[in-house]
């Protein structure tokens, strides 16, 4: 219920504009294999031991979120530009020189 929304949210914000579509169609693929598979890989590691889940998960979703806070960073603050971003300024200038 709190994720789901932010997915293609942070999807859509950090993919380049000409590749978008392709993007949210993994994630959406990558969200209906959660879906389906998620329930049987999920409780496998209760048969294996109860704490299991705790001890693999609180890393795994930890390092998730760094990453992601990370990404959103530098998507937000771009060092350099890239060739997304040469391609507005460039239309810009020529319109600005018309």
């Amino acid at each position: 219920m709190l994720v789901g929304p932010l997915v293609p949210t942070a999807v859509n914000a950090l993919a380049p504009p000409a590749r978008r579509a392709s993007y949210m169609a993994a994630s959406s693929v990558a969200v209906d294999l959660k879906d389906s598979l998620g329930p049987s890989i999920g409780t496998a590691p209760y048969a294996l031991a109860p704490r299991l889940p705790l001890i693999t998960g609180i890393p795994l979703v930890t390092i998730a979120s760094l990453g992601l806070g990370a990404a959103i960073g530098r998507a937000r603050n771009p060092s350099r530009p890239t060739e997304d971003d040469a391609t507005p300024q460039l239309g810009s200038t020529i319109e600005n020189y018309r």
